[in-house]
């Protein structure tokens, strides 16, 4: 569209091992959990202790004052309840997953939703330090997506540092997802092809054609090793040029057409036919 749509990825530092416990026992108080709930999720987070171990020496103990456990199934659950009362401003969207945060705001005039990206920076900014949580500057990025051109955005800042700007001709990643400025997709399907042809290169003495390997088995390390890394977040980027599509499509022949030790003549169609592999376009 005509529009210019600024964004900023937001680092927060320590996210998860800066929780603040009691603020976190408040809202679960505030979100009225039955008390049974509430007593086992304050002992989940409440009276842990550390020790550090470096070869045969081991640290006296200390105790855990912040964060929720790492690694634990309900450690990203704690950590978006302690931010479910985040503030939305207005003219901004906020995308989290976790603490993976995105402020995103959309003006026809650049300079428009660069102010309007700054006032929602200040206003989240505000609330992390509220919360005893920060943001990093250096770590933070902030990107534009648009079709039209522009020169020099205005800097944007958190508490006074500056927040640097993703060049034009690079991608941002977001959750594993390569986003470019004109959202082509391009930047990430090429490096989802590197990434597939590596795995391709490192699995070719197993699949190669004097391998004895059952081609169910080599089927199977395909489905589970090389078309997921291929086909992710694929509901995203399937607006793709299919030009972009088709080079994925032909690691996928490459590898069936190993696995199956098919000569050279035989058709594309006949391979999928052959294993049951779909398309990557069906």
């Amino acid at each position: 569209n005509k529009k210019y749509t600024t964004t900023a990825f937001l680092d927060v530092a320590q996210a998860f091992d800066k929780v603040w416990h009691q603020g976190l026992m408040s809202k679960l108080t505030k979100l009225k959990l039955p008390t049974y709930l509430y007593n086992i999720l304050s002992s989940f987070i409440t009276n842990r202790t550390f020790k550090v171990r470096i070869d045969t020496d081991i640290s006296e103990e200390h105790p855990i004052n912040s964060g929720v456990p790492q690694g634990s199934v309900l450690g990203p659950t704690l950590f978006n309840i302690f931010c479910y009362d985040i503030p939305v401003p207005q003219k901004c969207q906020l995308a989290m997953y976790a603490d993976d945060t995105v402020i995103i705001t959309q003006h026809r005039n650049l300079e428009n939703s660069i102010t309007d990206l700054q006032t929602s920076l200040d206003l989240i900014s505000d609330w992390f330090t509220k919360w005893k949580l920060a943001l990093n500057p250096t770590k933070s990025e902030a990107k534009i997506f648009t079709l039209k051109r522009y020169t020099n955005p205005t800097q944007l800042k958190i508490k006074n540092q500056p927040v640097l700007w993703n060049n034009k001709d690079q991608s941002i990643k977001y959750l594993g997802v390569h986003l470019d400025e004109k959202l082509t997709w391009k930047m990430h399907i090429n490096k989802k092809l590197n990434q597939a042809y590596t795995r391709l290169k490192i699995l070719y003495p197993l699949i190669n054609y004097s391998s004895t390997l059952q081609i169910k088995c080599s089927l199977l390390i395909y489905t589970s090793i090389i078309r997921p890394l291929i086909t992710y977040a694929c509901p995203i980027w399937a607006a793709a040029s299919q030009t972009k599509i088709t080079k994925l499509q032909t690691i996928q022949n490459k590898f069936l057409r190993i696995a199956l030790k098919a000569p050279w003549y035989m058709r594309n169609t006949q391979l999928h036919n052959d294993t049951g592999i779909p398309y990557l376009t069906t």
